[in-house]
């Protein structure tokens, strides 16, 4: 850059190499000149680059991470991102001491609570920054619950699929004998649509306008709270504002939700049912069948639950399943044996048990793996200084991660690691990272 000033102004050029020989000058002698002031500019100036690389984070953050942690060699680094230092683990020792550290000490829910800024783009829900201070019934929601019921839901997950297909398919351009929709917006709906169908039930999943509302919900969440992190906040809330039509999506949810779950809460904690009433078996239900006794959970609490796990289950289910069709279309070789096993007699195991069907579940890993969306995994924040073993310290109120992108792409954990090798799981072929399933989960499949 110095360069390029010199030649487009050589007078403006010579003034800022003057200006930094001296500074280097005065560091070099300790010079009296030194003053307070001259010490504040330096400390000035390293704030402005923190902040300048910062910013650069936003919009190169993954190329950012997969530089430092080619150069790093295996050890930990630091990652300056707005507002914080993300530390950067990547050994299987640290990665086990961060999975394991107390809950009191680093937190996934005070990342989701720093990323999501939930009090203002969540109808002002906001939860603890430690895990379980409020209890933690949707984990059972989730992981019982949900896989459970799998199998009786299959059949509304597999019309709901086929009948949004067919409705976007019909809005689509029919040209050449193909027809040409927008991947990402047409999986959106799809995914927005079937989740519903486990979530609310049939009554709210065919409601246009929630549906339309639940579509729009975790877009506006993530622009919103990048507003918020990133602008001055004298002004935050009013763009975040400005820029989803005042938390519209957000709104029309909460509003929609609310009585809903209200009713249910006082039926559940009554005991009075109403005649013809029939109890429903859906997300909603689940949730609020394992809302913490002690917790003593309100309609508002019970709300923002729901609300915080859809924008979860939509936004990355989305992006992952756009990938993995992208790489069925760049990679026909797979449909056929792809084809022949969800039609042959593995699907009717799947459908009873939600388990099986392992070339595509290599296939989707091998998807997870190059795309890779989410650069870092593991996200843990400090809620006190919090050390590993061999004394390396993570600050309070910083993150510490695992650049998960990175190693995905790293041959020492995958032979050609950018060569997309759909049945590369079939086996366990990998070097290193032996994971089972796409949906398990260890230190070393992240």
């Amino acid at each position: 850059m110095l360069g390029t000033l010199l030649q487009e102004s050589p007078e403006g050029g010579a003034v800022v190499f003057t200006i930094i020989l001296i500074c280097v000058l005065l560091l070099r002698t300790g010079n009296p000149l030194k003053t307070d002031a001259f010490s504040r500019g330096l400390v000035a100036l390293k704030v402005i680059r923190k902040r300048m690389l910062g910013i650069r984070y936003l919009f190169s953050g993954a190329e950012m991470i997969d530089q430092a942690y080619i150069k790093a060699q295996g050890k930990a680094f630091v990652i300056e991102t707005p507002g914080r230092e993300n530390l950067m683990v990547t050994s299987l020792k640290y990665i086990k001491e961060l999975n394991n550290a107390p809950l009191h000490q680093l937190s996934l829910h005070a990342v989701a609570k720093d990323f999501l800024q939930p009090k203002d783009t969540m109808h002002g829900f906001e939860w603890k920054s430690q895990r379980g201070v409020e209890g933690t019934g949707f984990v059972r929601a989730l992981r019982i619950l949900l896989t459970s019921h799998l199998p009786s839901v299959l059949p509304d997950l597999n019309y709901a699929i086929k009948d949004q297909i067919h409705r976007e398919l019909a809005k689509s351009k029919f040209v050449n004998d193909y027809y040409k929709s927008a991947l990402f917006s047409m999986v959106k709906k799809i995914v927005t649509r079937t989740n519903c169908v486990v979530f609310f039930g049939p009554e709210s999943s065919n409601n246009q306008d929630f549906i339309e509302a639940a579509l729009h919900f975790p877009e506006d969440v993530f622009l919103a709270a990048e507003i918020l992190r990133i602008v001055p906040s004298s002004i935050a809330s009013f763009i975040a504002s400005l820029v989803t039509k005042k938390h519209k999506s957000s709104t029309l949810m909460y509003n929609h939700l609310f009585p809903i779950v209200q009713t249910r809460l006082e039926i559940k904690n009554t005991g009075i049912i109403p005649p013809g009433y029939e109890k429903h078996n859906d997300g909603i239900q689940w949730l609020i069948d394992t809302s913490p006794k002690r917790a003593n959970w309100s309609t508002e609490r019970l709300v923002g639950e729901i609300m915080a796990i859809w924008y979860g289950s939509v936004h990355t289910l989305a992006i992952a399943t756009t990938y993995a069709l992208t790489d069925l279309y760049s990679h026909e070789e797979y449909v056929e044996p792809l084809r022949n096993e969800v039609q042959g007699p593995l699907f009717s195991e799947f459908q009873e048990t939600g388990q099986g069907l392992p070339l595509l579940d290599s296939f989707l890993m091998e998807s997870a793996r190059l795309s890779a969306f989410e650069s870092t995994g593991v996200r843990r924040q400090a809620l006190t200084p919090f050390a590993f073993s061999d004394g390396l310290t993570v600050a309070a109120g910083d993150w510490v991660c695992v650049p998960h992108r990175s190693m995905m792409r790293d041959s020492q954990y995958f032979e050609n690691p950018l060569e997309f090798n759909g049945f590369r799981f079939i086996g366990n072929v990998s070097k290193s990272m032996k994971p089972a399933r796409l949906t398990d989960a260890s230190e070393s499949w992240l």
